[in-house]
């Protein structure tokens, strides 16, 4: 214990003398306000962002229907990894180590590590993330973005539900089924382009007369063959 105070008394010895020669700068208590101030604004507002990101990102996979693509076995988790889009996900990576920093300045954070701290923002984000997927928030701006209402956001939006043929992924109506392939009606979902029917030939051995019929709406993925042929490995009926 006595040892402990004279540590303490050495230190503010020190910091006196650096006081004294200029060293050290006293700052009103209105600074350090102001200074927690925006520390707290610049946290929340990194926070929110955060989570408006993530769930952007859950809700334009789940609505361009890439989870599906992981029950297709190796090929759809593979195209399910080219699909992702790296750009955002390592922003957002990079917005969650500067919150961590942020936060980590703070006296609760201080002494934790930042494994722990990262761990805990990313499960904190992600938890709030789903939260808002089930407000209509993005879905507004979704159907905004479709009817041509929102400038700004729409390329983000804007073509989250359209079908992707260049990629071999189509979504929409099954129009006519044959013995080895679907015909089927997409949507563009915008107020322009209409209905789109596409011929997608199926796997070999694959019977979808068991479970898809005329007027089923389906998810496909496969390769785009000839330029415009479409042959599936993967159908799913949503």
């Amino acid at each position: 214990m006595e040892n402990e105070t004279i540590k303490n008394n050495k230190i503010a010895i020190e910091v006196l003398k650096k006081i004294e020669c200029g060293e050290v700068k006293m700052r009103s208590r209105a600074y350090f306000i102001f200074k927690v101030g925006i520390l707290m604004a610049l946290t929340f507002l990194t926070l929110i962002t955060s989570v408006v990101l993530v769930s952007y990102l859950i809700f334009s996979m789940t609505v361009g229907g890439d989870f599906i693509l992981l029950g297709f076995g190796t090929k759809g988790i593979y195209r399910f990894l080219i699909l992702l889009p790296w750009f955002l996900l390592v922003f957002n990576a990079l917005l969650l180590f500067f919150l961590d920093y942020l936060l980590h300045r703070f006296k609760f954070g201080y002494n934790s590590p930042l494994v722990y701290l990262f761990l805990g923002t990313l499960v904190f984000v992600t938890t709030f993330s789903f939260i808002v997927n089930y407000t209509s928030f993005h879905k507004a701006i979704l159907l905004r973005a479709e009817g041509k209402h929102m400038p700004v956001l729409g390329g983000f939006y804007g073509d989250l539900r359209k079908s992707h043929k260049s990629d071999g992924i189509l979504r929409g109506l099954v129009v006519s089924v044959g013995g080895d392939y679907l015909v089927i009606r997409h949507f563009d979902f915008d107020m322009d382009d209409g209905l789109n029917e596409e011929k997608v030939y199926l796997p070999s051995g694959m019977n979808v007369s068991s479970f898809i019929k005329i007027g089923d709406e389906v998810f496909v993925a496969g390769e785009v063959a000839s330029g415009t042929e479409i042959r599936a490995f993967g159908v799913r009926k949503i």
